[in-house]
C-alpha cells in the first residue's frame, strides 16, 4: 500500500510539472483579436531581419520589445488587408508583384551576389596579406 501511494505521488508530481513548464512555442508575447505571436516567432522574425554583423551581438530587451511593437504592427496591417479582401483585388496584387520585383531584386543582389563576392574577395586580400609576411 505504501509503495501505491508512493507512485501515486510521483506520478501527480510529474503530471504537475511536465503541464506547468512551458515551452518556447507556448508563450504568447502578444494577441490581436483572433490572432496570437509567440516568443518563437518573434525571435525567428527578428533574427531574419538583422544582417550578419547584428547576428553577432546579443539582443536587448528594449531592442525585443521595439521589434515586437513593429511586429506587431506589420502582422495586424496584414491581418487588416486579409479581413478586407485586398489579397483579391488585382490593382493591390500587382502593385504587390512590382514592390516584390523592385525590391525583391535588390535584396537578391546584395544577399546573394555581393555579400559572398566580397566576402571571398577579403578572403583572398588577407591571405595576400598573410603570404607577404613570409616571402
Amino acid at each position: 500500500m505504501q509503495r501505491l501511494h508512493i507512485l501515486l505521488f510521483i506520478l501527480v508530481t510529474t503530471f504537475f510539472i511536465t503541464s506547468c513548464s512551458s515551452s518556447g512555442d507556448a508563450v504568447i508575447v502578444a494577441e490581436y483579436g483572433q490572432d496570437h505571436i509567440t516568443y518563437d516567432e518573434l525571435k525567428e522574425a527578428y533574427v531574419k531581419s538583422l544582417s550578419e554583423e547584428e547576428k553577432n551581438k546579443a539582443e536587448s530587451p528594449e531592442e525585443m520589445k521595439e521589434f515586437l511593437d513593429l511586429y506587431v504592427n506589420y502582422k495586424m496591417k496584414l491581418r487588416d488587408a486579409f479581413v478586407r479582401g485586398f489579397t483579391n483585388d488585382p490593382e493591390i496584387q500587382k502593385e504587390i508583384d512590382d514592390y516584390t520585383k523592385t525590391v525583391g531584386y535588390h535584396i537578391f543582389r546584395k544577399n546573394l551576389l555581393l555579400t559572398p563576392v566580397l566576402r571571398i574577395c577579403m578572403k583572398n586580400e588577407k591571405l595576400k596579406k598573410e603570404s607577404a609576411i613570409f616571402f
